[in-house]
């Protein structure tokens, strides 16, 4: 019999920094409540909320920076944002789609607000959230693609609505969306465009009504995350508000304490989520890997000597050119 999935604390940002010029952001972890081996394999997730921002005649963004060893993945909910990286890729995403980097062996890259956003302005909305890579995955060669839209299978409901980013969900019994191996054969599966290189979910959540109630079927070992980006929760989650990033665990379980000994016997655990009309929720789990971890800036690897080569490479130029 599976178990529920319980809060095991949540995140609120405290304070808004500015990454570069055009992204005004909420850090939401890593941080003393919630270290990378705690959201492994997420290793970072930055929040920008809602910003009206004028029109103008210079794009805000972040100017040309390197990456190795994980992946980036930008969700937009309102306004666009370009991507240019030292591969050659590039491209331009608006609300509902989604950027997903492979930074991997090392790559340059600069994203920023596109030149039609720039010149009309409007409200700009977006999180980028930062993915591990398997230790046997950090040295592949880069890549890019842009998620549109179109791109992104959709489950429907009566009242609301789940995009299937990344991963896989079967439908079960009683409407369950049930968390699938992207490699099993199930007629009933919807399996979302992200190419992820270890199992993971990713799903934006959208409430018409409170009629829509939604329960999740998720491996019991998973980190599992969701991000309130407008609306406010219900239920056994009321007072969950919009920029709060709730942190769950199996229930009868302590992540945090000596009592968690890991994921083995652990099983599925269920989901179930409430909210008011309006409510929009970013939703992620993924299995951790249980590698070492050494991030710096940048870069994130399993030991120090891997953080220092990928500073000598970035220094002799080994991640490319871009302008």
């Amino acid at each position: 019999m599976a178990m529920n999935w319980e809060i095991d604390f949540v995140l609120r940002g405290q304070d808004l920094s500015m990454v570069g010029d055009g992204f005004k952001v909420f850090h939401l972890f890593p941080g003393a409540k919630a270290s990378m081996q705690r959201m492994d394999p997420f290793v970072m997730l930055d929040y920008n909320p809602p910003w009206e921002i004028p029109p103008s005649n210079k794009p805000r963004g972040v100017d040309v920076h390197p990456h190795r060893g994980f992946e980036t993945v930008t969700f937009v909910f309102s306004g666009e944002v370009s991507h240019a990286d030292s591969s050659g890729n590039f491209g331009t995403i608006g609300p509902g789609e989604i950027q997903w980097m492979h930074a991997a062996s090392g790559i340059l890259h600069k994203e920023y607000q596109s030149e039609q956003f720039t010149r009309e302005g409007g409200v700009f909305h977006m999180a980028q959230l930062w993915v591990n890579l398997p230790s046997h995955r950090k040295k592949d060669a880069p890549g890019y693609c842009s998620i549109l839209r179109d791109q992104i299978p959709v489950s429907e409901a009566r009242g609301g609505k789940l995009a299937l980013v990344a991963g896989s969900l079967a439908k079960g019994d009683e409407g369950v969306l049930r968390f699938v191996n992207s490699s099993t054969i199930d007629q009933n599966a919807i399996h979302g465009p992200g190419p992820v290189c270890s199992p993971i979910l990713a799903a934006i959540m959208d409430w018409d009504s409170s009629e829509y109630k939604p329960v999740l079927d998720i491996p019991s070992h998973f980190t599992l995350l969701a991000l309130v980006m407008n609306g406010a929760m219900e239920g056994q989650h009321e007072g969950v508000m919009a920029g709060d990033l709730l942190v769950f665990q199996p229930a009868g379980t302590h992540r945090n304490s000596r009592e968690w000994d890991g994921p083995n016997g652990l099983g599925h655990s269920l989901l179930s989520l409430e909210a008011r009309p309006g409510t929009k929720l970013l939703l992620l789990a993924g299995e951790p890997l249980g590698e070492p971890i050494a991030a710096y800036g940048p870069f994130v690897m399993n030991s120090a000597d891997e953080i220092q080569e990928a500073f000598e490479d970035y220094r002799n130029g080994r991640f490319g050119t871009l302008a």
